[in-house]
This record gives C-alpha cells, sequence and structure tokens, in this order.
C-alpha cells in the first residue's frame, strides 16, 4: 500500500473514530475544528463563530480562534461561568489593542508630523506586547484542562 493510500486510509478511520466517540482533543475536519459536540468556524468577516453540534445553535462569535478553542473545549467538559468570562474577556482585550495597531501603524505610514509619528511608535509598541501577553494566555486557555 502506497503512502498516499495509508494516509487517506488513516484520514478515514480517525474520522469514524471521530463519528463514534466525540474527543476533548481539536480535530479539524474539513473548515471546522471540532471539541467534543462542539464545533469552530472561521467566518467571511474574520470573526470566529463557536456552535453546539447538537442543537445547531451559535454560542458566540469572537476575534480569535485560541479563544474560540478554548471555549468549545469549556463547554464540552464542565462548564464554569468564571472561566468563559474570562476567555472573553481576554479576546476582547485582544481585539482593542489588535485594533489599536492597525491606527497606530496607520499613523506612522501617514502622518506628517514627527510627534504624532513618536508618540503612534511608542503606543504601537505597547499595544504589539500586549497582543503577544494576550496571546499567550489565550493559548495557555486552550492547552488548560477544565
Amino acid at each position: 500500500m502506497t503512502t498516499k493510500n495509508q494516509n487517506k486510509k488513516l484520514i478515514k478511520d480517525l474520522e469514524r473514530l471521530f463519528r463514534k466517540e466525540k474527543t476533548l482533543f481539536p480535530i479539524k475536519i474539513k473548515n471546522t475544528i471540532y471539541v467534543g459536540y462542539y464545533g469552530v468556524n472561521q467566518q467571511a468577516n474574520k470573526l470566529y463563530k463557536v456552535f453546539s453540534v447538537k442543537e445547531r445553535t451559535t454560542l458566540h462569535t469572537i476575534f480569535t480562534k485560541s479563544a474560540a478553542i478554548a471555549l468549545a473545549k469549556l463547554y464540552a467538559t464542565n462548564y464554569s461561568s468564571s472561566t468563559k468570562n474570562k476567555i472573553l474577556e481576554l479576546d476582547c482585550e485582544y481585539s482593542k489593542y489588535y485594533i489599536d495597531s492597525m491606527f497606530y501603524k496607520h499613523t506612522l505610514e501617514n502622518s506628517k508630523d514627527y510627534n504624532a509619528k513618536e508618540l503612534a511608535e511608542i503606543r504601537l509598541d505597547i499595544a504589539e506586547q500586549k497582543i503577544e501577553t494576550l496571546n499567550s494566555k489565550l493559548n495557555l486557555m486552550v492547552l488548560r484542562n477544565y
């Protein structure tokens, strides 16, 4: 059996296993990431939708993939309102600093005022540091066992 055929067989076996028993390990099938009976997919507007596969309802629409996967994992395990709020708070903060960084980059590229450029550069550095910190926190939420 060739490697290509072995890979196809392995993929089919994994998909069958996934359909038989839902797992807390994120599994990507086509454009959707599944965690248990919950899914995450990216919408056309670049936001991520967390939805229930069983109930076919959207639970949240959020900014980052990490937060979406963490929420799906949280819903698939023992649901904690405080943890859900923390994930949503981190995602909201991430989106704020991401949009701020876009604004500061635009200011740096288009402003002719030296002081405005200096201030934008400092604020851009701060925003990028915050984004990096928040991204790390969200990634840890994905790896966390609830």
